[in-house]
């Protein structure tokens, strides 16, 4: 995957303009449907500032990336790894910057359990590599690091950095507040997703970095909604869905249901090859879930079929046509193609 670039570049005026209607949209909606029930925006967007987490062994880091930091964001600090755990679940910050090498608990350990922890799972982290470590980065982002800072620490990059991703978050806490939601399984339903995927196609052409989608369809789901009867065949709709989410560890990436036994995913500054990874190994975690095999009680084994789709937004393409190619490829593909993973550019 590649990494978002330093700072953010505009390419017109009219794309700037229309990604300001489109979030202040979103805030408006928010607030009004907020209101209306009596309640309060999520967490993250009630503080006061938005909060990062610095974690590293060495003072001078916290101290220098602190400085940087704390004109802009609620800034907490931890130098020991067997601490942060407690201390990230107590203050549940918007993102952490992680060291890589931490006494105590090991930072290895330490995004493990961050992402195991339905408390703390979706919180960004970023790592904080010496000049000599460039080669440990593969390592973290597979444990669900979205992306790296490495010393020597400029402020320029260092603010850029996490500007974008609190960003992110922020524009998260908002549509999170919205009724885009799948009944069923509690996912993002098809209109927010192409609202999500407008959005992260500016973010993209501005930031002259790719975006992925992936199409998921069950095999051979009619038949089985035929003879196995509504009840079933939404357990089954409910286990994929959550086999699929378990798989995506970066708290950018969006999955929703598109319609019936069909899911769409967004991965937001993704390439192919590390697309066609992922995807690979959903297809794979379907096939073998063994969840899904004592819901059904039964010798079936239920395989989905995944269209994999990449391009580099640029000007006078856009984000529908990108999908529709998409939807289109896959729903010539089910036809005759089962249990398999299909990329196309």
């Amino acid at each position: 995957m590649s990494i978002i670039n330093n700072e953010l570049h505009y390419s017109n005026e009219f794309e700037w303009n229309y990604s300001l209607v489109s979030f202040y949209s979103i805030i408006n909606l928010a607030l009004i449907k907020t209101m209306k029930r009596g309640g309060r925006l999520g967490a993250g967007f009630g503080k006061a500032q938005n909060s990062v987490f610095i974690i590293d062994s060495q003072i001078e880091n916290l101290e220098l990336l602190g400085d940087m930091l704390e004109n802009e964001y609620t800034v907490y600090k931890e130098v020991n790894g067997d601490d942060v755990i407690k201390s990230v679940k107590q203050e549940e910050p918007d993102l952490i910057l992680l060291g890589v090498h931490m006494t105590g608990l090991s930072s290895a350990d330490i995004m493990t359990t961050l992402k195991e922890s339905d408390k703390t799972k979706n919180i960004p982290i970023i790592t904080l590599l010496d000049d000599n470590s460039l080669g440990d980065v593969k390592e973290y982002f597979l444990l669900g690091a979205i992306d790296y800072i490495q010393k020597p620490f400029h402020p320029v990059v260092v603010k850029a950095r996490v500007r974008n991703y609190i960003n992110l978050v922020n524009q998260q806490h908002l549509i999170d507040q919205l009724d885009g939601i799948d009944t069923l399984t509690n996912l993002f339903n098809s209109s927010f997703f192409q609202i999500r995927l407008d959005q992260e196609w500016l973010r993209a052409m501005r930031d002259n970095t790719q975006i992925s989608t992936f199409v998921i369809g069950i095999d051979n789901f009619t038949g089985f909604d035929e003879q196995y009867g509504k009840e079933r065949s939404d357990d089954v709709i409910k286990c994929v869905a959550e086999i699929i989410k378990n798989n995506l560890k970066r708290s950018m990436d969006i999955l929703a249901r598109w319609e019936d036994d069909v899911f769409v995913v967004l991965l937001p500054n993704t390439r192919e090859y590390g697309a066609a990874i992922l995807a690979e190994i959903i297809r794979k975690a379907i096939e073998n879930s063994f969840v899904l095999q004592r819901k059904l009680e039964d010798s079936i084994v239920i395989t989905v079929t995944i269209v994999s789709g990449c391009c580099k937004p640029e000007k006078g393409n856009i984000s529908k046509d990108f999908l529709s190619h998409t939807m289109e490829t896959f729903f010539n593909l089910r036809k005759t193609g089962k249990n398999i993973v299909h990329t196309i550019v």
